[in-house]
C-alpha cells in the first residue's frame, strides 16, 4: 500500500464563523495527535497521523462502531482483494480525536474526516475525474440519540430533511462527490451475513436476460385524474428515454392502465418478477401493508429495489417500533443487493425528477456502480439538463405549490442508498453490433449480420446462441387488448397486462461462432405497421452475455 501524509481540508460549505474555526481546529488536533484510522493494507494496525493510500482509482471510506469494527475490517479487506483501497473509521474514534471540549458535532466532525479523505486522494491523483470514491457506513442511525458513537448519524438538510448525502458532498451544494451507501445494522453477524451475499453476487454472476431487465412497478396515485394522469405521462417519458438495450416491463395498480393488476395478482406478479431477476426493480406510489419481504423467493439475481414513496427508508426514525421497508427487505435473506428509499415524506415530482435522473445515469450512462448511478443522479437532480427533464419540469409547474428547486433538493437529501455503493450493476458486459441493418419490407425475409463482442476491449464470443427480437417502442401496444366497460374482471387484466407488456413483434434465434452471427427475420406480411422499431439482440454464451439494439423501419416497398 502507498501511504502519504496529506494536511489537507475543504471546510463544508454550511460551516462559517466560529463552526468554521472549531472544524479547522480539530483536524489541525487530528493531525497533530494521531488520528487513529484502521489500516487494512498494514494488516488492521491503527496509524498516526492521516494516512491515505492514494494509489489505485477506486476507493472505499468505511465507517462503522466499535462493535462492529472487526466484522468492519473483514468486509474493508475483502474489498482490498478486488483492488480497492480502504480506510477504516469508527465514531468512537472521531469523538475521542475531537476531545471533550469540542464544538462540533459527531456528524459535523465524520463530515470533515470524509471530507479530508477525500481530498487527500483527489489532490494526489494524476487524472482525479477517473478516480471512484465510495462512503459505506456500517451502522445504523438513530434520530433522539445523534451523539451516541454506538450509531452514525443522519445529517440533517435542505428543509429539515435527514439523510446520508452531506457526508458525499465535498463542496456544499448539495451534490455529492462521493457515493454512499449504508448498511443500517448493529450486529456483526448482520455485517457478516451481507458481506457473504455480496461475495456470492460479485463472483457468481450469471449470464442472462435478467442482467438487463427493468420490472417496474406503481401504485395508483390517487390525486386526482389529472396528476395521475400525469403521473402515467411522466412514466412513459422516463421510459421512452431509456436505451433499447434493456427490457421495462411495468405493472400499474391503476384501473384505466392496460398495465392494471388488481391487488392480489399485482403483489403476485412483484413476488414473480423479483425472483425471476432483475438489475433494477423500482417502485413508485404509496406503499401498505402488502408489502412482505417474508414473501420473496431466492433470486436468480439480485439488484437494485427502489421504493420512490413516502418515508420507506426512514431507518433512522425512533418512532417506528419496526425497521423501514426498506431496509427490512436489504436484509432478509433473499433480499435484493441494494435499496433506495426516502427517509421522509416523498412528493410526486421529485420522486418523477429522481426516478429519471436515475435511470438515464444507470442505464443509460451505465454508471460502474449503483453508488456512483445515484451520486450522478444527484447532481443531475441539482444541476438539470436536456429535454426530457425540461419536458417534465415544463408539465410539472401547474401542480407544483413550492418551488421546483426546493423539491429536488429535499428530495437529494431524504432518498439514501442502503446497502454497498460499490457494487457493479452487472450489465452485460459484451455489445451486439448489427452490419448496416436498418429497415426492410413487409413480408420480407431479411437476414441479419453483426458480430458479439464479450466486453469493452472488443474480444470477440467464440461460441453462443443469440436472439433477435423486432420491437415497437415502449409507448405503442402491438397487440389487440381485451374491451373493458368500467372496472376489468381479474382475466381481463391479466390478459390486457400480458398484451401490453408485450412489445415483440418478430423473434429469431442462431448460432454465435467465432463473434459473428447470421440470423433471418421472417417479416410478417399483414398484421404491422410501416415506420420505426427497434431492432435488439441478445447473445448468451456458458460464461458471459451481449446486449446491443438499432433503430429500425418497417417499409412498404
Amino acid at each position: 500500500m502507498s501511504r502519504v501524509r496529506h494536511i489537507i481540508f475543504w471546510g463544508p460549505g454550511y460551516a462559517s464563523g466560529w463552526r468554521a474555526l472549531a472544524i479547522m481546529g480539530f483536524l489541525v488536533g487530528v493531525l497533530a495527535a494521531g488520528c487513529g484510522q484502521g489500516g487494512v493494507g498494514n494488516g488492521g494496525g491503527r496509524d498516526d497521523g492521516i494516512w491515505v493510500d492514494t494509489s489505485g482509482d477506486r476507493h472505499v471510506l468505511f465507517v462503522t462502531t466499535e462493535p462492529l469494527y472487526e466484522a468492519t475490517l473483514e468486509y474493508a479487506a475483502y474489498r482490498e482483494t478486488l483492488g480497492y483501497a480502504v480506510t477504516v473509521l469508527t465514531t468512537q474514534q472521531v469523538l475521542d480525536e475531537a476531545g471533550p471540549e469540542s464544538l462540533l458535532t459527531l456528524a459535523e466532525a465524520l463530515q470533515s474526516r470524509t471530507t479530508a479523505w477525500a481530498s487527500a486522494i483527489l489532490e494526489g491523483a494524476s487524472r482525479p475525474e477517473t478516480v471512484q470514491l465510495y462512503l459505506m457506513i456500517l451502522g445504523d442511525a438513530k434520530d433522539t440519540t445523534p451523539e451516541d458513537p454506538l450509531f452514525v448519524p443522519v445529517v440533517e438538510g435542505q428543509g429539515g430533511f435527514v439523510g446520508d448525502v452531506a457526508y458525499g458532498d465535498l463542496d456544499g451544494d448539495g451534490a455529492p462527490e462521493v457515493a454512499v451507501g449504508r448498511l443500517p445494522v448493529r450486529e456483526a453477524e448482520e455485517v457478516r451475513a451481507y458481506l457473504e451475499r455480496v461475495q456470492v453476487y460479485e463472483r457468481q454472476r450469471t449470464p442472462g436476460p435478467w442482467n438487463k431487465r427493468v420490472s417496474a412497478f406503481a401504485g395508483a396515485g390517487g390525486f386526482g385524474p389529472e396528476l395521475d394522469g400525469l403521473m402515467e405521462w411522466a412514466a412513459l417519458l422516463v421510459f421512452e428515454s431509456l436505451s433499447y438495450d434493456v427490457d421495462i416491463t411495468m405493472t400499474y395498480a391503476a384501473s384505466t392502465s392496460p398495465y392494471y393488476l388488481p391487488r392480489g395478482a399485482w403483489d403476485a406478479d412483484y413476488v414473480q418478477r423479483y425472483k425471476d431477476g432483475s438489475l433494477l426493480q423500482p417502485y413508485i406510489g404509496h406503499t401498505s401493508d402488502w408489502h412482505d419481504p417474508g414473501a420473496l423467493s431466492e433470486p436468480i439475481r439480485r439488484g437494485l429495489v427502489t421504493y420512490l414513496s413516502c418515508g420507506d427508508g426512514d431507518f433512522q426514525s425512533s418512532w417506528s417500533p419496526v425497521s423501514s421497508l426498506a431496509d427490512e427487505m436489504l436484509l432478509t435473506p433473499a433480499g435484493p443487493m441494494v435499496s433506495l428509499a426516502a427517509s421522509d415524506w416523498s412528493h410526486p415530482y421529485g420522486n418523477a425528477v429522481l426516478a429519471l435522473e436515475l435511470s438515464v445515469a444507470l442505464i443509460n450512462d451505465r454508471a460502474p456502480s449503483y453508488g456512483l448511478a445515484l451520486t450522478w443522479a444527484k447532481q443531475r437532480m441539482l444541476y438539470p439538463e436536456g429535454e426530457v427533464r425540461g419536458m417534465l419540469d415544463t408539465s410539472s409547474e401547474a401542480f407544483l405549490d413550492e418551488p421546483a428547486n426546493h423539491l429536488v433538493r429535499t428530495h437529494a437529501v431524504m432518498y439514501n442508498l442502503l446497502g454497498d455503493p460499490a457494487l457493479d450493476p452487472g450489465f452485460p458486459p459484451g455489445q451486439v453490433t448489427f452490419d448496416g441493418a436498418d429497415s426492410a419490407l413487409l413480408g420480407e425475409r431479411f437476414t441479419v449480420t453483426g458480430t458479439v463482442s464479450t466486453d469493452a476491449a472488443g474480444r470477440l464470443m467464440r461460441d453462443g446462441e443469440v436472439t433477435l427480437t423486432l420491437e415497437v417502442e415502449r409507448g405503442e401496444i402491438p397487440g389487440d387488448l381485451i374491451p373493458v366497460d368500467g372496472e376489468p374482471t381479474l382475466e381481463q387484466a391479466l390478459a390486457n397486462h400480458a398484451t401490453a407488456n408485450e412489445k415483440v413483434v418478430v423473434r429469431a434465434t442462431g448460432p454465435v461462432q467465432d463473434g459473428r452471427f447470421s440470423v433471418q427475420l421472417n417479416i410478417p406480411a399483414t398484421g404491422l405497421a410501416t415506420g420505426p422499431y427497434l431492432l435488439k439482440g441478445f447473445a448468451l454464451s456458458d460464461t458471459t452475455d451481449a446486449m446491443g439494439s438499432v433503430e429500425f423501419v418497417l417499409r412498404r416497398y
